[in-house]
């Protein structure tokens, strides 16, 4: 909450923007998550939090404005020349950021209304950072912030007083700011007598540096070993985009049957929600009041809610279906770290076993390695042992492939089912697996792995979403997009759905202009991969049905982790 109050106005009903029938105003905590959500907390804090009361009338909103920055705001037309040049730079990187949330249609309404102010002198600046008031009011001219959306900022910095002075004569002069006065410097032409203004040699140090950064980090990225997500192939461009399309158009779907699931839903005395169709969030019939949770119950794989990994149950042998355990720690047991010495270092990705000894990851981890420097380990191996490489199947940019096969000694480990269910995987739960970079490098134990400590081992990491799309790419590339965040490091782990089969391998990311597309290869081409090696499969084509443990009830047995006996001697990466 703002704590910092600023000023207090006074707006006729009439003259605010209006969401979903009522003043934009009103709808202040929706417009903040949804800013926050872009992972910037200086879009949010650009709307200064208002505190609305309404006359007797109804027709009038009194506003108290507060800020979460401190001090004392001002005009940004009161402000000197160059104080007023920094505040629009920061309005020319901010405002079109948020503009750009309105081309989702959910937040089109309150994104563009928010975007408009009664006049400029609702810019205010507090220690050098701009803060909006009477946001969301009908502009009494052109809106001021209309200048800052221009994608060319040149107009506005070759006139500073544009932004204030557009559209409403006598504006700038009004809040206090004269329009700068001709002399022999300034250039013909300009608006109002304006000049380009010469920059001091100081003044470049920044961008020099900032551009060496980028050129820094550039090569980082390019460095053999350091990039585990591959790049976009040539003519992939149309398949990329069909699939954000086609994950815009599933979350519309979830939006839906959320909504439909809020207006139907209903809490008993006992406070169990019930939603359509006699249903629990997590997708369990409702049992009747006072009947004794069961251990376990059948839930739908799409439901409103996923359960939490260690409360379903899944096989853990498929030649013994009695043999259960939670799916937590069936990933657990069945994902590995895949480790990959080269020239230039040392890569990390993630992958799963699918048969005795036999370990998938990605081509693009393991591209680089010498030969005799591929290691994987997990928690039940309890140390690093030395892996060959026998089939891969890349760079996806050339094949539509992103596969290897490695194999190591030790064939105790416990390999995961293949799934490729013959119906859409549209909204059903899955979770992903792997050890990703931006966890591992804060890890202790990940240290000590690459430090030459053979029995560390890193935690791993699961995190759950939903399927949002299923697309082809190429002809020989069909991707599941979904919503568990992957990562570098991510690559090669599995998507595995709630009835414990993999069905999926996470490979790479596409950013886009408001949000992060997560790619998993399918096991359709997984299959064809494998074809004619020791790990030769057949793929499951059944729905996927999980088994969901009640609260309240016996939750499933956790799979006890076996060790690995040591069949050969291993060294750990860099011994």
């Amino acid at each position: 909450m703002a704590e910092h109050f600023m000023m207090k106005s006074s707006v006729a009903l009439d003259a605010c923007k209006m969401v979903d029938g009522s003043a934009a105003v009103e709808h202040h905590a929706l417009l903040r998550e949804r800013l926050l959500s872009r992972g910037d907390p200086e879009l949010a804090n650009l709307f200064a939090e208002p505190f609305v009361s309404r006359d007797k009338s109804g027709k009038v909103l009194n506003i108290a404005w507060h800020s979460t920055v401190p001090g004392t705001d001002r005009a940004l037309a009161e402000l000197d020349a160059l104080q007023r040049r920094a505040v629009e730079d920061r309005l020319h990187r901010l405002v079109p950021q948020i503009e750009a949330l309105a081309e989702d249609p959910a937040d089109a309404e309150l994104i563009r209304a928010a975007l408009s102010l009664s006049g400029p002198q609702d810019i205010r600046v507090i220690n050098g950072l701009p803060v909006l008031v009477n946001w969301g009011v009908r502009p009494v001219a052109e809106d001021p912030l209309v200048p800052f959306m221009r994608k060319d900022p040149g107009a506005l910095a070759a006139a500073p007083n544009a932004g204030m002075a557009t559209g409403a004569p006598g504006a700038a002069g009004a809040a206090g700011a004269p329009p700068p006065a001709s002399g022999p410097g300034d250039a013909p032409g300009l608006p109002g007598g304006a000049s380009p203004r010469g920059l001091h040699p100081v003044a470049w140090v920044p961008l020099v540096a900032l551009l060496a950064l980028a050129a820094v980090t550039l090569l980082w990225l390019l460095w053999p070993g350091v990039r585990i997500f591959p790049q976009a192939a040539a003519g992939q461009g149309a398949g990329l985009a069909a699939a954000q399309d086609a994950e815009i158009a599933a979350l519309r779907d979830r939006r839906d049957m959320l909504r439909a699931a809020l207006d139907g839903a209903q809490c008993r005395a006992d406070g169990v929600l019930v939603l359509p169709g006699n249903l629990t969030p997590e997708g369990l019939p409702v049992l009747p009041e006072g009947t004794p949770a069961p251990a376990a119950g059948q839930a739908a794989p799409d439901a409103l809610m996923a359960p939490g990994p260690e409360r379903v149950e899944v096989p853990l042998d498929p030649a013994n279906p009695a043999q259960t355990g939670s799916l937590l720690s069936s990933i657990e047991a069945r994902t590995v770290l895949v480790i990959a010495g080269s020239d230039e270092g040392v890569a990390t990705g993630s992958g799963f076993v699918v048969g005795p000894g036999l370990i998938v990851t990605n081509h693009h981890v393991v591209e680089g390695a010498l030969d005799g420097e591929i290691y994987v380990s997990n928690a039940t191996l309890g140390r690093a042992v030395p892996a060959e490489l026998l089939k891969r199947a890349g760079p996806f940019e050339e094949t539509g492939a992103d596969f290897a096969l490695l194999r190591i000694a030790e064939t105790g480990l416990p390999a995961f089912v293949l799934g490729d269910p013959a119906v859409s995987m549209k909204l059903h739960h899955v979770v992903t697996a792997g050890f990703p970079g931006d966890v591992m490098e804060t890890d202790v134990a990940f240290q000590a792995l690459l430090a030459g400590d053979g029995e560390a081992m890193p935690d791993l990491v699961v995190v759950d979403g939903t399927v949002n799309a299923e697309q082809r790419l190429t002809n020989a590339a069909k991707v599941l997009v979904h919503s568990a965040p992957l990562s570098q490091g991510s690559s090669g782990g599995p998507l595995v759905d709630f009835c414990g089969r993999v069905v999926g391998v996470n490979t790479f990311v596409r950013q886009g202009p408001l949000r992060t597309l997560n790619f998993a290869l399918s096991t359709e081409g997984l299959v064809t991969f494998l074809a004619g090696t020791p790990a030769e499969v057949v793929a499951d084509r059944a729905e996927c049905a999980p088994s969901v443990a009640y609260p309240g009830g016996t939750a499933p047995a956790a799979a006890a982790a076996t060790p690995v006996p040591e069949t050969a001697p291993a060294s750990a990466p860099g011994q």
